[in-house]
């Protein structure tokens, strides 16, 4: 993703907290981290484009009601 390699374990910190929770906690973490100065310019503007193109449990299962209510016959 051209993260640098010191900042790997941080931004994939808050890909797991983006998969798992939500992005808010995510950004709230990227945004302390920069303001702290743990993570380069570079990767943050990489991590801020990455926790917001990424989806999560949440999302995949209003994907999955949406198509049972389209197709509700094929939802066996």
């Amino acid at each position: 993703m051209g993260i640098a390699p010191q900042d790997t374990s941080i931004v994939r910190e808050f890909l797991g907290t983006r998969l798992i929770m939500t992005e808010a906690p995510s950004y709230v973490g990227l945004s302390e981290a920069i303001k702290a100065g743990t993570i380069s310019a570079h990767s943050a503007i990489i991590a801020s484009y990455v926790l917001c193109g990424f989806t999560s449990i949440e999302s995949l299962s209003i994907a999955v009601g949406a198509a049972v209510a389209l197709v509700p016959e094929k939802q066996d």
